[in-house]
């Protein structure tokens, strides 16, 4: 199983994408700086990841240690 990071976990792009992912050979984590987000409420707790905006310096550093620490592929 591969392990998948998705951003923009509130819009429609992200969620059709989980969704057309076969749950046997993807595992999903959606992050969205919006706590509100509808996309993170479709994976299990430990698999949704606040994150800093886009344009924020540490989003890419955050990004890169959340593929470390959580083993995306």
């Amino acid at each position: 199983v591969k392990n998948v990071l998705l951003t923009g976990a509130g819009g429609p792009s992200a969620v059709a994408a989980m969704r057309a992912l076969p749950g046997s050979e993807f595992r999903c984590f959606m992050a969205d700086l919006d706590p509100h987000a509808p996309g993170l409420y479709l994976v299990p707790q430990d698999r949704r990841v606040l994150v800093p905006p886009g344009a924020h310096p540490e989003f890419v550093p955050f990004v890169q240690n959340l593929c470390v620490t959580k083993g995306i592929d």
